[in-house]
């Protein structure tokens, strides 16, 4: 997938599982990446499987991927695209990558905007940009006028989603394995 992404020039941005191999391969700290449910033993696994890859020019590649992409696209309400690992929106002045690959986010958030706590920026839902997200996973995407949640746990069998901007129409698979 790395290099299918990779040699297609597709847009995409640093997730919490590149940092963290990255960050693995950098520092020779390979035990906590293996133990932390990253992903480490599948994707050396993956790797050993299929020996012509480059695994160091991967991980160039993967350290040098944004944190965020910003898209001059505007939706029916004026909002510009804001794409981010976690949910950003409330990062997006600020644009701190920690934030923006890791941030989870609950209803029970979003529903107590009125007297957001700190790290989030003050707000946030005035911001002319709609945020489109993963790392959370829903049931299906959850769509609102600021932001869409498009994880819907293909990982754990769930469905694969995707969504068109700016018309918000959304793409699901069911999982199929």
């Amino acid at each position: 997938m790395v290099e299918f992404v990779k040699n297609g020039g597709y847009d995409c941005i640093k997730g919490n599982h590149e940092a963290v191999m990255v960050e693995a391969y950098e520092t020779q700290n390979m035990r906590d990446w293996l133990s932390s449910g990253n992903g480490g033993e599948h994707t050396i696994s993956s790797y050993t499987n299929l020996p012509l890859i480059n695994v160091q020019e991967h991980l160039t590649w993967m350290k040098n991927l944004p944190d965020y992409l910003e898209y001059d696209i505007k939706d029916e309400n004026g909002k510009t695209l804001f794409v981010t690992h976690g949910f950003g929106l409330p990062f997006y002045q600020s644009k701190n990558p920690m934030y923006l690959r890791n941030n989870r986010i609950s209803k029970s958030i979003l529903y107590s905007v009125q007297k957001p706590l700190y790290p989030y920026e003050q707000d946030y839902l005035r911001y002319p940009i709609f945020n489109v997200f993963g790392h959370e996973h829903f049931n299906e995407p959850w769509i609102t006028e600021h932001f869409c949640g498009i994880d819907t746990g293909c990982v754990y069998s769930g469905s694969l989603s995707a969504l068109e901007y700016p018309s918000k129409r959304v793409f699901t698979q069911k999982y199929i394995g």
